[in-house]
């Protein structure tokens, strides 16, 4: 069917499909409206036009989240339509054009739109602000695009985004606003997950809301979800077209929610069934006696289930058990100290394993009774392992306490010095400034010389032992170790900054000490109580304490030993009235201090005793005992008047008496008597001055001139002794000169005193100076005399001109400077002396008596200055050096010296065949070093008794089985290539043959021992062959022509003596076993034993008594034991990584039932060895009463009572070497000849 042809007017019009496809809004060429004229019907529209937006409003929703759907905009109005129907008689073409006007519209709002949403993309690429209003948009970028403040990159960015909002017409502006609305709300959408799930509360909590309700209404998330997008998006229409993309975020976002909220669910539960066992725990004390075991925790298992928790969590939880339920007993069992109740926590640990083991599991609909238990369904070993927890979390709890206690400890302790020793290192507090104090030291005038110093070291003294003594009665040991570290540190480093005051005040009283004028005892009480007052140090103190203790006596040391003590105590008195408030008038007991002042007072006080006391002591008419007993008297006396002085005080304070204090009138009657005679005597140090005085010849007592000699000696401690009595020659010269001179012209009487360039001197302190110089020479000639040095040097190991080896001090020895010399290298010093001490004196030290400091001690000093000396000049004096070692052959056994040969070898008798060996190695090759050997031979030839390393040379004598004399030539002859001189083998035989030296003790000193001595060694009546048998044999041999009768009887077993020394032999042994071992009553002696022993044995460590009364050992005997288990048993006491030295390592011993000392003789491990190497009893053998009578019998004979402390210490010595002469002497005569029926030829 042919289209219809319209025509508006030109024939060349036309709305063709083949041509224009339709009617279209470019169908015609020319604008709307041309050539057409139409008229507007005056006609009243019926509805009101509609706009193309709805109203912008926040979405409200109130159910779940709903998108809401999009207004659908206004359809283009109808009155043309119905105009066009109404008016016929118009022409059709205006029905065709306003179907054409439609379409153009539409075509019209369609372009716009897209032009927006370029518009929109472009500004978003543009990094266009799409959050704000066009219009105010456009006023921004208009201000930007001219403002010259910013940069220009922005400012060209600015213009393009104004121009291009500016080149759209107003249709593309409404249609911007919706579509920057969209690219907003699309990002708002994409990141809705990631903003809820960083979402804060406003206290800074995680928003995690439950995202849905039970009735259906909306959650707190789906009202936060819409609050957050009417944020951004408030047109319908925008929020219509992000429907797709908004419901698949909510679902993300509910999902995370629902996945937070569920493990917060799950963390709720965990927290409530923790406080559950934490309230099971805390409440187990108030548990009754119907307390079901197991029951409470099965309760808190069935709450949680009942409560909503799953079984997977709920086994979670129960896995664990042993977390939850150590931290719940652990903060249940502190105190209210904050420290941790061990019984507590042993009570709460105990029932929470009694819970475990009773407690019942699922499922939860069965009886009680028949549910399964717990335990079966936890993790293995779970009590152990609960154990275990609790354990380490108690550890780790109280270190965490001790460091905080620690770290409160050291404030406190700090806080508590820094308020005391305020007063110690500012001599006037009420000043700013930091002012020194005022110290007096001796130096022979009445006052003392004047020095200044940074800190009052008496305060500072007198407050460190009285804050020590408050630690000390801490109970807490941690608390108290630390305070006391604390004090220590914060007082050594103070200590530290008194080293010059104390180096200027030892340098006066090292200058005071050596004035002859002053007699030792004044000297040396002034040093101790310049040492008391923390004038000097301790380092000072004992080296002027030695300088002193060369001017006395033994006896001397002793009587000054006593006088000291007495002072002491007296002191301690003064220091108590003091402290009082009760020694000085204008001293209180507010600062609870012994004051400089009030110690003044109480060493002038002490004065006239002191005096008193040096006199006595000095007394050569008065013998030791009667001098002993003045002292006694003198010090008792003292106490007595200060006892009476401190009473008479407290009355006075009593009744209210003011004025100077009973202590304060006596100092001043004291200091009235000291200045009889000398009180107004002017110091005549000008006009008679003595004229110089040139003369180095002294007289001494016994008539002889001494010329000072003026050669250079080889000997630089006899050079100086030599410069210090030149010295005092010449002073002494000059002082008598001008005194004499005084007497003579009638100034002063004979005797009286006179003061002298500060000093106070009469005739009997210049007769006292003259002796004191005469006796110095005397012994400066000694220092260079080498043979009296070398004796002084073995007999009393102090000569000064030897080194610790024994030869001569090098004369190229440079002195030490005293400020190098620190407490740590004298201790680290000390220390390697001791271990040489006791390698080089090895046992001497079970017989040692008092008079070892004139030995060892004094040889322990000089090797500990000579470590010293090495430390800062890098030179041994002691260390073997050139000809002192060995160039030849070497044994195999060869070691620097015999103490490590037998820490190779061992002490036991060992293997034979190598002790064969030994026995050839001594006749061919040395054994040790050259030196050594020397030292050994010097000592021997001297008649020392100090024989270095005796005990451990013995030892590798015996396993030669060798006699000492020929040892010793041998090796003489190996290491100095010639036989011994006759001459010094006699000296040698000499020392060899002191059984036990006496030369050096004294009253109630002890036997020393030789451990060379060998019977019948020095017999005079020995022919040389007989004396050569007594060298290659052993001891007690038969010599044939000079057998003494007793010899072929056994004395050691009994058999074959007489009644007479069998009655003797028994008599001895009981004597033994009185003080040994009558605490054994069951075994008669035999099965006694100990564990330990101190102080010097009077004191017993562990079990003492019958063996088998001591728990661990039950009821064994001794007697039926062999030797060697007895051995083991005392070796393992010695082994100290089973039996440490500490109290565990004590304790562990005596729980043992270990043995120290065995049997009726009481012998210790090395005893009983040496006694079987005497009788050749096996260790295989019983320890039976016959044996150890044998073990007894031996080592009484070679040691005599010198083994048992017992016989000593009880009285019992006379009555026992009375027994021995007794039982040795010979009772008949026998032939000289050996009967050969006897088998003994």
């Amino acid at each position: 069917m042919a289209t219809k042809k319209f025509s508006f007017g030109s024939p060349d019009v036309s709305t063709s499909r083949k041509k224009g496809g339709g009617p279209s809004m470019g169908a015609s060429s020319l604008p709307i409206g041309q050539g057409l004229d139409l008229r507007i019907p005056s006609l009243q529209p019926q509805a009101s036009s509609a706009s193309t937006f709805v109203a912008p409003t926040a979405p409200r929703a109130p159910g779940p989240t709903v998108v809401p759907q999009g207004s659908t905009a206004a359809k283009p109005s109808p009155d043309l339509d119905n105009l066009a129907q109404s008016l016929k008689s118009l022409n059709t073409n205006l029905q065709n054009f306003t179907t054409s006007y439609l379409a153009y519209e539409q075509q019209e709002n369609k372009l716009a739109k897209e032009r927006a949403e370029d518009v929109a993309i472009k500004l978003n690429q543009r990094n266009g602000n799409m959050l704000g209003d066009i219009n105010k948009l456009s006023n921004k970028w208009k201000a930007d695009s001219t403002n010259n403040e910013i940069p220009n990159d922005q400012k060209q960015e600015a213009l393009a985004n104004y121009n291009l909002v500016k080149s759209l017409d107003p249709r593309a502006r409404d249609f911007l606003e919706s579509a920057v609305q969209y690219e907003n709300g699309l990002r708002v959408v994409a990141n809705l997950p990631n903003h809820f799930k960083n979402l804060k509360n406003a206290d800074g909590s995680n928003f995690e809301p439950n995202p849905y309700t039970e009735d259906g209404s909306p959650s707190e998330l789906d009202i936060a979800i819409q609050d957050h997008l009417a944020k951004t998006v408030t047109n319908p229409r925008v929020l219509a077209r992000l429907r797709p993309q908004l419901v698949a975020a909510i679902q993300s976002v509910k999902s995370n929610a629902a996945s937070v909220y569920a493990k917060k669910q799950e963390a709720r539960f965990d927290q409530a069934y923790k406080i559950n066992i934490n309230n099971l725990i805390a409440d187990n004390d108030s548990k009754g006696k119907e307390h079901v075991k197991g029951s409470w925790l099965t309760g808190v298992n069935d709450a949680a289930f009942f409560s909503g928790m799953t079984t997977d969590k709920l086994k979670t939880n129960q896995g664990n058990l042993v977390t939850t339920l150590s931290d719940a007993i652990l903060i249940n069992s502190i105190n209210a100290q904050g420290r941790i109740d061990g019984a507590l926590l042993n009570q709460n640990l105990e029932f929470a394993i009694s819970e475990i083991e009773n407690a019942r599991s699922g499922p939860f609909d069965q009886d009680y009774g028949k549910r399964p238990m717990l335990i079966d369904e936890l993790e293995p070993a779970v009590v152990q392992k609960l154990r275990n927890k609790v354990r380490d979390l108690k550890n780790e709890f109280n270190e965490k306490n001790n460091r905080a206690v620690r770290t409160d400890t050291i404030n406190s302790e700090s806080s508590i010095l820094a308020k005391r020793l305020a007063v110690v290192k500012d001599a006037d507090t009420s000043t700013d400034s930091r002012d020194q104090f005022e110290v007096f030291i001796p130096d022979g005038t009445k006052d003392g010389k004047k020095i200044l110093t940074n800190l009052d070291n008496a305060k500072l003294e007198s407050i460190y032992i009285e804050r020590r003594a408050e630690i000390n009665n801490i109970a807490d040991y941690t608390e108290r170790n630390l305070r006391l570290r604390i004090l220590e540190d914060t007082v050594t480093t103070l200590r530290k900054e008194s080293l010059p005051s104390q180096q200027a005040a030892f340098d006066i009283l090292d200058v005071y000490v050596d004035d002859l004028t002053v007699d030792p005892y004044t000297k040396l009480t002034n040093v101790k109580t310049s040492y008391r007052e923390g004038k000097i140090n301790k380092e000072h103190y004992d080296k002027l304490e030695r300088q002193v203790e060369t001017y006395l006596t033994i006896e001397s040391r002793e009587l000054l030993g006593i006088s000291d003590s007495s002072e002491d105590a007296i002191f301690t008195a003064f220091e108590t009235i003091g402290k009082g408030g009760n020694l000085l008038e204008d001293e209180s007991n507010a600062d609870n201090l012994f004051s400089e002042k009030e110690k003044g007072l109480a060493r002038q006080l002490l004065g006239p005793y002191r005096q008193e006391a040096g006199k006595i002591i000095n007394d050569d008419k008065l013998n030791f005992s009667q001098k002993r007993d003045a002292l006694s008297t003198l010090w008792s006396k003292a106490q007595e008047e200060v006892q009476k002085w401190g009473n008479q005080q407290l009355k006075n304070k009593e009744q209210s008496i003011t004025g100077p204090t009973i202590f304060e009138v006596e100092a001043q009657r004291i200091n009235e008597l000291e200045n009889i005679n000398t009180n107004n005597i002017p110091d005549n140090n000008k006009g008679d001055t003595p004229g110089e005085v040139t003369s180095t010849t002294f007289v001494q007592s016994d008539g002889t001139k001494y010329e000072i000699p003026q050669v250079i000696s080889k000997n630089p401690i006899y050079e100086k002794e030599l410069d210090e009595i030149e010295t005092l020659t010449n002073t002494w010269d000059k002082d008598l000169d001008y005194y004499n001179n005084l007497v003579e012209a009638g100034k002063i009487k004979d005797g009286e005193k006179i003061k002298l360039n500060g000093r106070v001197i009469d005739r009997a302190s210049l007769n006292q100076r003259y002796d004191a110089i005469d006796l110095k020479i005397t012994e400066a000639e000694a220092l260079n005399n080498p043979v009296l040095q070398n004796k002084k040097y073995w007999t009393e190991g102090s000569s000064p001109i030897h080194t610790s080896k024994g030869s001569y001090v090098p004369v190229d020895i440079v002195p030490l400077n005293d400020n190098f010399v620190t407490k740590k290298i004298i201790a680290d010093a000390y220390e390697d002396a001791l271990v040489e001490s006791n390698q080089r004196f090895r046992k001497f030290g079970d017989n040692l008596y008092t008079s070892r400091k004139l030995y060892s001690n004094n040889w322990l000093l000089t090797r500990q200055n000579e470590l010293i000396y090495k430390e800062a000049m890098g030179v041994d004096l002691g260390r073997l050096t050139g000809g002192e070692l060995t160039t030849g052959p070497k044994s195999k056994f060869f070691r620097t010296n015999p103490y490590e040969i037998i820490l190779d070898l061992g002490e036991r008798r060992g293997n034979v065949k190598r002790n064969a060996q030994l026995a050839d190695d001594i006749k061919t090759v040395a054994l040790y070093e050259k030196g050594i050997l020397a030292q050994q031979i010097n000592a021997l030839a001297s008649g020392s008794p100090w024989v270095p390393y005796a005990y451990d040379t013995n030892l590798i004598i015996e396993k030669a089985r060798m006699q000492p004399l020929e040892f010793f030539k041998n090796q003489y002859k190996v290491q100095f290539g010639t036989d011994m001189p006759e001459s010094l083998e006699q000296k040698v035989i000499d020392g060899l043959s002191l059984e036990n030296n006496r030369n050096l003790t004294t009253a109630g000193d002890k036997l020393h021992l030789n451990y060379f001595y060998r019977k019948g060694l020095s017999e005079k009546n020995l022919n040389n062959k007989d004396q050569a048998l007594i060298n290659n044999r052993e001891d007690e041999i038969l010599i044939a022509g000079s057998l003494q009768p007793g010899m072929l009887a056994d004395n050691y077993d009994g058999k074959g003596l007489s009644k007479k020394k069998a009655n003797l032999r028994n008599e001895m042994l009981e004597l033994i076993h009185s003080v040994e071992s009558s605490i054994d009553k069951d075994g008669k002696g035999y099965e006694a034993f100990n564990q330990g022993g101190a102080e010097g044995g009077d004191k017993v460590l562990g079990f003492s008594g019958t063996y088998g009364k001591h728990p661990a050992n039950k009821g064994k005997k001794l007697v039926n034991m062999t030797i060697q288990e007895i051995l083991d048993i005392q070796d393992s006491g010695y082994d100290t990584e089973k039996y440490p030295m500490t109290e565990e390592g004590w304790a562990k011993w005596f729980a043992s039932g270990g043995i120290h000392v065995a049997g009726k003789y009481q012998l210790e491990r090395d005893t009983i060895r040496d006694a079987m190497a005497l009788t050749g009893i096996k260790p295989t053998e019983k320890f039976t009463p016959e044996i150890q009578d044998r073990l007894g019998m031996a080592i009484l004979l070679k040691y005599g009572p010198t083994k048992w402390n017992g016989i000593e210490s009880k009285g019992k010595t006379a009555e026992m070497e009375k027994l021995l002469q007794e039982f040795n002497k010979p009772e008949v005569e026998e032939p000289s000849t050996i009967d050969t029926s006897s088998g003994l030829a």
